[in-house]
């Protein structure tokens, strides 16, 4: 089972490689997709890397899934948040990016006006099951 929320609020990649990491093998699928509607590549934003990753742990961590209040430092004038989960500890990125430009409330989070972007991911027991917890941020000066 794969769950998405999406929250958007406005206030060149290499391809993957079995070295890449998971959070990794997102961007380039998250790029991928944004490529095939001629929109320039997301880069990485460590505001936004250290945020997505804490939400992850700490969703993991309090057995809940769902959006908070987005804080991004206040580098950004548009933020936007998508989550994903699934079952299981199989890394599942470009399946995650099919249902998220499925999902009215995600698609304009990948495909949006967005420059930079942070990825979080936790695996871990959710739900009383192993599970894997994506969140993906982005950003707009």
């Amino acid at each position: 089972m794969t769950v998405v929320l999406g929250l958007l609020a406005v206030s060149g990649m290499a391809p993957a490689t079995a070295a890449a990491s998971p959070e990794s093998a997102l961007m380039d699928a998250i790029n991928d997709a944004r490529a095939d509607y001629g929109l320039r590549p997301l880069r990485p934003a460590p505001a936004l890397e250290g945020s997505a990753s804490r939400f992850a742990a700490l969703l993991m961590r309090t057995d809940r899934f769902q959006h908070a209040g987005l804080s991004a430092g206040g580098r950004f004038a548009r933020v936007g948040e998508a989550l994903a989960y699934h079952s299981g500890w199989q890394l599942r990125p470009r399946s995650i990016v099919r249902n998220w430009l499925r999902s009215a409330s995600h698609r304009p989070v990948v495909l949006g006006r967005f420059s930079r972007l942070g990825i979080g991911r936790s695996r871990g027991l959710m739900f009383g099951q192993r599970s894997t917890v994506w969140v993906l941020q982005v950003g707009a000066p």
